[in-house]
């Protein structure tokens, strides 16, 4: 019963009642800030297929090429159709447009250089090299009609122009270890909409579709010269891969076919980085949620009673400069990808989390002080009254602390409660089930050569042994805060503190 009427002793002030209702709308204010922090952390994650797109390259067994390559249209089709968007393709060709070329009896490369692509990006032309004809456009390259812009150079050899047909025989180009081998697909008569001055460039460039409908119609087998993709939802990349294992091989450095286009570079090294980033930082949020949202809680309801490989560029231009001191001459410019910026921001976030946590303590340290000092050391005369009549140290250090140890003890427990139901709940662990869980590095280049890739280590006995520790140690804590302070209260003889002389 003393208990309880020390309990209800102590929640009779006004004043401390609007100390309460402060310090519980701080907590829950810091509270939130902290949960949104994870929720950033989360949608971070979430987004992380359109911040840090993921590329697809078809590329030869040894992953050295990624142009010049013969890429059967069936592996192409596969990848194209497997969740990619943003597509760039070539092929190469060749040409006989004179009459002496065609009357040659064995074809040996022609007069024509013929390449094919699906855009600008993908044949790496830039629009200011380009002149359409009126009411034309780069935009023909997406389709697959028979028409083509030819090189300002060509046009002289050959006096053609824009709004002209040019009709020229066209063959495959294969390349092998023994050499080019071509095949004829037959006669085209392309509509010529345009010239072109890119200083290397092909004679004639026309629609990559237009050319593999003419190879398929005249029964020849067609192939691709290069092609690249980017991947839809990079956060199933698990997923995509296994598909991609069926159609092509993972690199091999020993490989020795340069030309057969077969296998497939993944570069996803910056996002399967960044996201497992982003992983542990909300994991250390999450770990540093149990206490903090324990201690915040307890605390309310007592007070109402985180290719050179990445970030090491500053490193290996130090050690450049020093193995080769002519450099010094030169100006290098370092390419990570975004690499630096996403860390930093990613570090930012790890280093609030710190901080919050640490802020969350010191807090917590302070508001017991301050309540104990309300709950304790202004009982003074109390204490002194119950030691003029009869009782002891003993149970004057019992009537001060018992009360304030059982709300404190029914706080830790509410506390670490709603802790365990919503770090169960979806409230605060609705991470999206994605495949960037788990790593899979097929594909990856960047990967090769390295003995593991580091995963966020979890430790599933943890939170149990914090739901245990935290009330524990806020308990032991108040506990002895406590007894310092009564103790120091019962040094005082009662007549001092009943007279006012031992305030």
């Amino acid at each position: 019963m003393l208990m309880f009427v020390q309990v209800k002793y102590q929640l009779r002030s006004r004043g401390r009642s609007v100390l309460v209702l402060c310090i519980a709308a701080l907590l829950a204010a810091c509270m939130a800030f902290y949960v949104g922090n994870i929720g950033v952390n989360k949608a971070a994650l979430q987004s992380l297929s359109d911040s840090v797109p993921v590329t697809v390259r078809i590329t030869s067994r040894n992953g050295a090429k990624t142009a010049g390559l013969n890429i059967e249209a069936k592996p192409f089709d596969h990848l194209t159709e497997a969740g990619v968007h943003d597509v760039r393709c070539t092929a190469v060709a060749a040409g006989a447009f004179s009459p002496e070329v065609r009357a040659q009896e064995m074809f040996l490369g022609g007069d024509t250089i013929v390449r094919a692509g699906n855009s600008l990006e993908a044949l790496e032309l830039s629009a200011d090299n380009l002149h359409f004809a009126d009411g034309q456009s780069a935009a023909f390259l997406s389709g697959d009609s028979a028409q083509c812009v030819i090189g300002e150079d060509y046009a002289e050899r050959t006096g053609l122009h824009p709004g002209d047909t040019l009709s020229l025989e066209i063959y495959t180009v294969r390349q092998s270890m023994n050499g080019t081998i071509y095949q004829m697909i037959g006669d085209a008569a392309l509509e010529i909409i345009g010239t072109h001055s890119a200083p290397g460039g092909a004679d004639v460039i026309l629609p990559v579709n237009f050319l593999r409908t003419e190879a398929e119609t005249a029964g020849v087998s067609f192939l691709y010269d290069s092609c690249s993709a980017l991947v839809d939802d990079s956060t199933h990349l698990k997923d995509f891969k296994a598909e991609m294992q069926k159609y092509f091989m993972d690199i091999n450095p020993s490989a020795e076919d340069p030309n057969a286009g077969d296998a497939l570079s993944v570069e996803d090294e910056l996002f399967v980085k960044t996201a497992s980033r982003l992983r542990q930082n909300i994991a250390l949020f999450q770990s540093m949620l149990v206490p903090f949202f324990a201690l915040i809680i307890g605390l309310v309801v007592l007070t109402t009673s985180f290719m050179l490989p990445n970030g090491t560029i500053e490193s290996f231009d130090a050690a450049l400069r020093v193995a080769v001191p002519e450099t010094s001459e030169l100006t290098i410019t370092y390419d990570d990808n975004g690499y630096g910026d996403l860390m930093t921001s990613l570090n930012n976030a790890r280093m609030s989390a710190v901080l919050l946590f640490v802020g969350g303590l010191i807090a917590v340290v302070g508001i017991v002080v301050l309540l104990l000092y309300f709950f304790i050391v202004k009982q003074k005369k109390r204490t002194a009254i119950e030691r003029s009549l009869g009782m002891s140290k003993a149970q004057c250090r019992v009537s001060l602390m018992a009360g304030i140890l059982v709300l404190a003890l029914v706080a830790s427990v509410i506390g670490v409660g709603i802790s365990a139901v919503l770090l169960q709940s979806d409230v605060l662990t609705g991470t999206a089930q994605s495949e960037t869980e788990e790593i899979d590095t097929t594909f990856s280049i960047w990967e090769k050569g390295q003995t593991e890739v580091t995963e966020p280590e979890t430790d599933e006995t943890g939170p149990v042994a914090v739901y245990v520790f935290i009330p524990v140690c806020l308990l032991v804590f108040i506990f002895l805060l406590s007894l310092v302070l009564v103790n120091r209260n019962l040094k005082t003889e009662p007549i001092l503190l009943l007279s006012g002389k031992g305030e």
